[in-house]
């Protein structure tokens, strides 16, 4: 039923009757209480579960970390069969026949490639730090192998 046009409700008007209680308006926000900080003003680092966040390291820092474990390991860093394959591999070139090799032989002989690779290496890196760079370059190497002479294993 519609209200005729002319007249209008007390409550429209915004008159209120002495004995009636406004309506409170519900909306989705709750009360919020004083003593809890809002989510916003809270800082999210703070939040965060301290178990998830990843670890930033400066550069190099991991490197250095990684460098200085390997120092005071003394196992090989050439996994054995790789280099047991390249070892028959070469011993295949220089004979046709199918010659067996002892594992101390291997042992042996990986230890020496490592420890020829590790001196090979660190001299190289004395050319680079001569050519005033922290980057170990192809050119260094060329230059450690001149500098060791035609006696030298790697150069016949």
């Amino acid at each position: 039923m519609t209200k005729p046009l002319g007249r209008k409700s007390s409550v429209s008007q915004g008159r209120k009757k002495p004995n009636q209680k406004t309506p409170i308006k519900q909306t989705g926000q709750k009360n919020v209480s004083p003593s809890k900080p809002n989510r916003s003003s809270v800082n999210k680092d703070s939040t965060m579960d301290v178990s998830r966040r990843t670890r930033r390291f400066k550069s190099g820092t991991k490197a250095l970390r990684e460098i200085k474990a390997l120092q005071r390991t003394t196992h090989l860093l050439i996994p054995k069969a790789p280099f047991c394959r390249v070892v028959k591999e070469i011993v295949h070139q220089f004979s046709y026949e199918n010659l067996r090799i002892q594992s101390s032989a291997l042992a042996a002989l990986q230890e020496a490639a490592e420890m020829y690779m590790v001196q090979f290496f660190e001299d190289s890196l004395l050319c680079t730090l001569h050519a005033k760079r922290v980057t170990l370059n192809i050119q260094d190497c060329h230059l450690m192998r001149r500098l060791r002479g035609p006696a030298e294993v790697a150069n016949k």
